[in-house]
């Protein structure tokens, strides 16, 4: 777990200021107190630091992240890591990523953090608002593929209401009248909210209502894996769904929900795209790997990384937003059912 500060005082049995300037290495702390503060960090589990007042670390970015079960291994975050690390060598900089789990209340900085100085900090996953608020009160921060609106900082997402826009207007093309939308819990200007009112417009635009029976929004959907959340993520929105008396003949959904989504219509004997159709929304491509090669409302993950490494060093406005355009790539999951 994160270390705070005021653990790791106690362990060393200094004051507060004095081990922030251990950590930082910018000021000169006598020698015995500094070994006695690199002691009770090594026995608190803290990554071993150099000594920075004999050897400062070059300065660079830190991508914060989740150690959560299965995150690490989330094909979106793991294209998106290996676009930061490309646009980082492009410009000659280091890339330094710290991944533990994260304090989800709290506004004190973990040791880890702290210890590091760089240029600005990244983070994928993190939704603690207070620590956010601190952390770009510090360094310039990016939060990627986030909602919040942070003093200082830049929240960076797919354009989920968009994408979901082309998703609803693919399929009514396509004969679809029926569709369903699989969302998280839909607040106030958060992603989910973007994407109910781009399901929304597209089917009053067409002259169709919005079917309740057909949305199902739920904070267990989407977003980090959590120990209370059943897995895959979405599977018990898709059964709902597809066992409700006006089935769908189609569903849009974020793309951390399609495996859950996927698993519910395999369980019922439905095939895709012959029974049931999907687009997905968010930032993944479309890969060759994908099963039944998905439709997808997406942006790259290489542009949402170049896009990040500006927000950090431009200095960007308190509580900006920005939405990555994303664009509708045709697989093999949408069925035609004109005529």
């Amino acid at each position: 777990m994160p270390v705070s500060v005021d653990e790791l005082c106690r362990r060393a049995g200094v004051a507060r200021i004095t081990a922030y300037r251990v950590i930082s290495g910018r000021v000169k702390v006598a020698e015995p107190t500094r070994q006695k503060v690199l002691r009770a960090m090594e026995e608190l589990g803290c990554p071993k630091m150099r000594a920075r007042s004999r050897r400062a670390r070059d300065r660079g970015i830190v991508l914060w992240g989740p150690l959560a079960a299965g995150v690490q291994q989330d094909p979106l975050f793991a294209d998106i890591c290996r676009g930061l690390e490309a646009a980082m060598a492009g410009r000659g900089r280091a890339l330094t990523s710290l991944s533990c789990p994260l304090p989800e209340d709290g506004a004190e900085l973990p040791v880890e953090l702290l210890r590091e100085k760089v240029d600005g900090v990244l983070t994928i996953g993190l939704y603690n608002r207070p620590l956010l608020a601190a952390m770009a009160k510090r360094w310039p921060l990016c939060c990627l593929l986030s909602s919040q609106l942070v003093p200082g900082a830049v929240s960076l997402a797919p354009d989920y209401g968009d994408g979901t826009r082309q998703a609803v207007e693919h399929l009514l093309a396509r004969g679809h009248r029926r569709i369903g939308l699989v969302a998280g819990l839909i607040q106030e200007r958060n992603l989910s909210r973007q994407m109910y009112e781009g399901y929304a417009g597209a089917l009053l635009r067409a002259g169709l209502v919005v079917d309740a029976e057909l949305v199902h929004a739920d904070a267990g959907n989407v977003g980090r894996i959590k120990p209370d959340k059943p897995l895959p993520l979405a599977r018990g929105a898709g059964l709902a769904l597809l066992n409700s008396s006006r089935r769908p003949t189609a569903i849009v959904a974020r793309e951390d929900s399609e495996a859950g989504l996927l698993a519910a219509a395999a369980e019922l004997g439905l095939s895709v795209p012959g029974d049931l159709s999907f687009v997905f929304v968010g930032g993944r491509t479309r890969t060759e790997t994908d099963m039944c090669r998905m439709t997808r409302a997406s942006c790259s993950a290489e542009e949402l990384a170049e896009i990040a490494l500006r927000a950090v060093t431009l200095a960007p406005p308190p509580g900006a937003r920005t939405l990555v355009p994303v664009e509708l790539h045709e697989g093999g999951s949408v069925r035609d059912l004109r005529g």
